[in-house]
């Protein structure tokens, strides 16, 4: 596992936590300990160090971030020494749902994208575009029309896979340019 030197910006539920917070203001080894708070409108969570030598160590069990609720969170961390406390850092952090538990997490693009590509493959089979049935009636999009709006949510699909990587360091999409001199 790697041991992370700040803050996380994304946790997910379910893993282990391991980071290492060095404040020379604060040390542990002068009895200060220092806690994240994050809360939302729906939940909260607390996080309390303990002391590697005069560093502030975060070691959380996968059991215990299992009971995380995801979502967007505010946080604030701070040290306390049992009589004086102070606010060292604010920030934001986000807690993903485990993969276990989770019932689906593709974003809106994704399901929207592949339900249009599902109804494509079953209109297929089909011929009529629409049909009553005693007073009601059913009509189903063309498949002329279902490709162009295919044709649309790939795009942003596509746009949502290059944000995602870029977040994460990976290259996108491009061309490569080289320059041979003889």
């Amino acid at each position: 596992m790697t041991q992370l030197t700040a803050t996380p910006t994304e946790i997910r539920a379910g893993d282990s936590l391991d980071w290492l917070i060095a404040n020379s203001d604060y040390p542990a080894t002068s009895s200060w300990t220092m806690t994240y708070k994050m809360v939302n409108a729906a939940s909260a969570v607390s996080m309390s160090s303990s002391a590697s030598g005069a560093d502030h160590l975060f070691d959380i069990a996968p059991a215990t971030t299992a009971a995380y609720t995801s979502g967007d969170y505010e946080y604030q961390a701070y040290v306390d020494d049992g009589t004086d406390r102070h606010t060292v850092e604010t920030g934001f952090i986000t807690i993903l749902p485990a993969l276990s538990v989770a019932a689906d997490l593709r974003s809106h693009v994704k399901i929207t994208l592949d339900a249009i590509q599902a109804t494509i493959q079953g209109t297929a089979t089909k011929d009529q575009a629409s049909y009553s049935i005693a007073s009601r009636s059913l009509s189903r999009r063309t498949i002329s029309e279902l490709l162009e709006l295919e044709d649309v949510y790939l795009r942003r699909w596509k746009a949502e896979q290059d944000a995602e990587n870029r977040k994460n360091g990976r290259v996108v999409g491009g061309r490569v340019l080289v320059k041979m001199n003889a």
